[in-house]
């Protein structure tokens, strides 16, 4: 089942063939299974094949998120039990799983800084900020998360203290500096200290018809690297 869904299997009978590797039923990133008692008894699989596996490693609710099904009136609103105040460097992304009391899906609320944040699943992550660029260090949302019969929890904000570091821009002398070699072919170290790069996919430039140089012949930067 795909990330953040919610699938409900009611007296259901499925059977897996011999030779069919993995769980029949997986839920992960998010993703709620609910079986009857009747769709559980009724799933044949292989000889030594687990009938579900409730989620990736390293992704999972606490509560699971493999449940059976209940016909009893559920009323009770899930409680989110994660911390929700976090402090990150500027420029960079992270991410943290927010967990509930139950199994429960997790959704931003708009308003805020809701175009700053994103939910993977129960994941909820944050976009490179530019502690220079905001108007305030501290960036919120507010999340909510729903249980199996859509009962909302609390709304809880999200908080998230972006700190100042040192990342001024790089001087050219940085980035194109080379070292030498000495007469003996030993090798020198550049003055400077040099500089990382780092490439993005929705930032490389690509030329589809092939007729523009890809390096300027009349930059000297260019002609020696």
């Amino acid at each position: 089942m795909f990330y953040g869904s919610l699938v409900r299997a009611y007296n259901c009978r499925f059977e897996q063939k011999t030779g069919i590797t993995g769980e029949p039923f997986r839920a992960e990133q998010g993703g709620i299974l609910v079986l009857d008692q009747a769709t559980v008894s009724n799933t044949k699989v292989p000889s030594g094949q687990a009938l579900y596996i409730a989620e990736a490693a390293g992704e999972g609710n606490p509560a699971g998120s493999i449940t059976t099904m209940s016909t009893a009136a559920d009323t009770t609103s899930p409680v989110i039990q994660t911390a929700t105040d976090f402090a990150i460097n500027e420029n960079v992304t992270a991410g943290w799983i927010i967990t509930a009391n139950e199994p429960a899906q997790l959704r931003i609320l708009p308003g805020k800084n809701r175009d700053k944040f994103s939910t993977y699943g129960w994941r909820l992550n944050i976009f490179r900020q530019d502690y220079e660029k905001l108007a305030s260090p501290t960036v919120s949302c507010d999340i909510v998360m729903y249980d199996l019969k859509r009962n909302p929890s609390a709304v809880r904000t999200v908080n998230v203290t972006i700190n100042n570091v040192a990342d001024d821009p790089i001087a050219a002398n940085d980035l194109f500096n080379k070292g030498t070699y000495t007469e003996t072919g030993a090798y020198r170290p550049p003055a400077t200290a040099g500089a990382w790069l780092t490439i993005e996919p929705g930032f490389i430039w690509q030329d589809y018809e092939m007729t523009i140089p890809a390096i300027n012949p009349g930059g000297s930067d260019c002609r020696d690297h």
